[in-house]
């Protein structure tokens, strides 16, 4: 399996979706050792506020139909792709999109998706458990960021 893994992602839509609106998109990335199937029942609750729900799924293998996020280069690549992907079937508020993580994933989307910068300037985010040992790492981080606007 680890020699031939891929990307993939689960898409929730809201109730009564139409194509033809404007929707936010709620991002939700898994903790070192989740999949999707598992993770996206904590975050459906979003599809009730209007959201798009994209629950990525890292395609680095740690364990039997478990997932982790080691190279973040190749799965902020993924992950960013699904988006995209998302971006070019729906016409999105982009300035609504939420990044949400837990754990391992609450790293990789803060740093990486919305304090790292991307084409799409992220500017919301939510954090469940966080490995955060130093937080002086993350202070210039969040002081940055919270001047281009970007909000917890």
């Amino acid at each position: 399996m680890q020699k031939s893994p891929k990307p993939e992602k689960l898409v929730f839509h809201p109730d009564n979706f139409d194509n033809k609106k404007r929707y936010p998109l709620f991002v939700a990335l898994h903790w070192k050792g989740g999949n999707t199937e598992e993770f996206s029942t904590h975050w459906k609750h979003v599809l009730k506020r209007g959201y798009i729900l994209l629950v990525p799924q890292s395609s680095q293998l740690f364990g039997t139909k478990r997932y982790c996020w080691y190279d973040w280069e190749k799965w902020k690549k993924e992950v960013l792709g699904h988006i995209m992907e998302i971006k070019e079937k729906h016409s999105l508020v982009e300035e609504e999109i939420i990044i949400a993580g837990a754990s391992q994933g609450a790293s990789f989307g803060l740093i990486d998706l919305v304090l790292g910068g991307t084409s799409l300037n992220f500017r919301k985010f939510i954090l469940v458990i966080p490995p955060v040992d130093d937080l002086s790492f993350y202070v210039p981080l969040l002081e940055s960021s919270a001047r281009k606007g970007v909000k917890s």
